[in-house]
């Protein structure tokens, strides 16, 4: 997959990321990372718009804070089809819109 678009630009990938985290601190340091580099869209699930480099970045730096025997952390690459077909059931009111490209 090319890392950079025919304008030169980082391609940049849309994530949900959607956490299990056993632990209140590593759960908050978690979230914290995540914040880094996307929105929270419920409790655990968080969207993010991510060049190639920052997903290695992203994925890095939460496998330092999890534990693998009891933590789980699953991250969903989604294309721009996929992610226009994003619906809330029901729609929260004053939900933030979806990440745009």
């Amino acid at each position: 997959m090319p890392t950079t678009a025919r304008s030169g630009r980082a391609v940049r990938q849309f994530v949900a990321v959607a956490y299990d985290v056993a632990d209140d601190r590593r759960r908050a340091r978690v979230a914290q990372i995540l914040k880094d580099f996307g929105a929270r869209v419920q409790k655990s699930v968080f969207e993010c718009q991510v060049t190639a480099d920052d997903r290695r970045m992203l994925e890095e730096r939460l496998r330092r804070v999890i534990k693998p025997t009891c933590d789980l952390v699953r991250v969903y690459t989604l294309c721009g089809a996929c992610r226009d077909r994003i619906r809330g059931v029901p729609e929260p009111a004053g939900a933030p819109p979806p990440v745009q490209f």
